[in-house]
């Protein structure tokens, strides 16, 4: 078992192929995860960036790109996501579809944040102390 997600997908985005870490990580089973749109799971606010991404694949302007973004739970939570993403190709050099590595970071996001969170409050401390001296 792998903890990376892994997907294949059609030009248009349907997802025809995702392993069993990335379903455990959407929270569906193979089936219900075949068919849907790589836009039905990815967080609004970040379709146009991999949109955009997408079609410069296409155009041939990128081999790959790696990209923080969202995605979207089947019971409605946010995953936050490591993606690695690049085309596959017919052998006369017409392209066949996308393939994406995923990789769960929410754990690391949400440790992140926490430290933030404390690093401001001691922050506000050692201004209040200071003030006091």
């Amino acid at each position: 078992y792998s903890p990376t997600g892994f997907s294949l997908t059609k030009l248009n985005g349907e997802i025809i192929e995702a392993n069993l870490a990335l379903c455990n990580m959407l929270g569906y089973n193979s089936e219900e995860v075949t068919g849907l749109n790589i836009t039905d799971i990815t967080y609004y606010e970040d379709r146009d960036r991999d949109n955009y991404k997408r079609v410069q694949l296409l155009k041939r302007e990128i081999e790959f790109y790696e990209e923080e973004k969202r995605l979207i739970h089947k019971k409605g939570k946010i995953i936050w996501v490591q993606t690695s993403n690049s085309l596959i190709w017919n052998s006369n050099g017409t392209p066949k579809g996308f393939i994406c590595t995923v990789f769960n970071t929410s754990s690391l996001k949400n440790l992140i944040w926490d430290l933030e969170s404390k690093n401001n409050v001691l922050q506000t401390t050692v201004t209040d102390l200071e003030l006091k001296m």
